[in-house]
């Protein structure tokens, strides 16, 4: 009878281990080892303003699938440009709430006093009636994941055309994944807009996604921007 009491204990009591074990794994952090690229990529959301929730849901997209749609080209579910001191800024939001950000350096003004009140070390202006010029101005986009930049000069002319004088300087980097370094060209030098453009191609670690990202400047005679396009 004791026999059979003691078989029953220790059954009980191996029954309870493996629950205990399953409970303590079950409270274990989801990402308790997160990947560098991870991490990045989450400080580029919370720079951006894209929440925790929506973080989760497109890193095990990226993870999944190989991409998110503001890797994958297409047309934006909304598209927002705003402009500060430092830069003109275009943000793209797609269907599953990832986004892409874009800019144009924009020059400092100088302190008064200074000999070209609108030169500064980097991007510059200069001007005269009815037109500008814009010089070693960078020109840049991300989407978290992908990111491309070139320098560029140009200028524009009141009520006529825009001019692209150079590109260069291209680069870029990614997360997930590898990409190649961008080919860089001017499409239209002189025209309203004039146009140029880098591209490169990116590959997903997974190999489920590749990508031909691209980064465009357009200048008119009124206003000049940069924007995302490729597949």
């Amino acid at each position: 009878m004791s026999h059979t009491k003691n078989s029953v204990l220790r059954l009980k009591t191996l029954a309870v281990i493996p629950l205990v074990i399953g409970a303590l794994l079950a409270g274990a952090p989801a990402h308790a080892a997160m990947s560098e690229d991870e991490a990045s990529l989450r400080s580029w959301f919370d720079e951006h303003g894209v929440n925790e929730p929506l973080q989760d849901r497109l890193i095990e997209k990226l993870e999944t699938e190989g991409s998110y749609d503001a890797m994958r080209g297409g047309s934006p579910v909304k598209t927002k440009t705003k402009e500060s001191a430092q830069a003109i800024t275009t943000i793209e939001t797609y269907a599953d709430g990832s986004i892409s950000v874009s800019e144009v350096e924009k020059p400092a003004v100088a302190e008064p006093g200074t000999i070209s009140p609108m030169s500064i070390t980097g991007c510059t202006t200069t001007g005269g009636s009815g037109w500008g010029r814009w010089s070693n101005c960078t020109v840049n986009i991300s989407n978290g994941t992908i990111s491309l930049a070139f320098k560029a000069t140009f200028e524009r002319y009141a009520g006529a055309y825009g001019n692209i004088l150079s590109v260069w300087g291209q680069s870029s980097s990614a997360k997930y994944g590898s990409i190649t370094y961008p080919s860089l060209q001017v499409v239209a030098k002189t025209g309203n807009p004039a146009r140029a453009y880098a591209a490169a191609r990116y590959t997903s670690w997974n190999g489920l996604q590749t990508q031909n990202p691209e980064l465009w400047l357009a200048v008119s005679s009124s206003s000049h921007t940069s924007y995302t396009a490729g597949n």
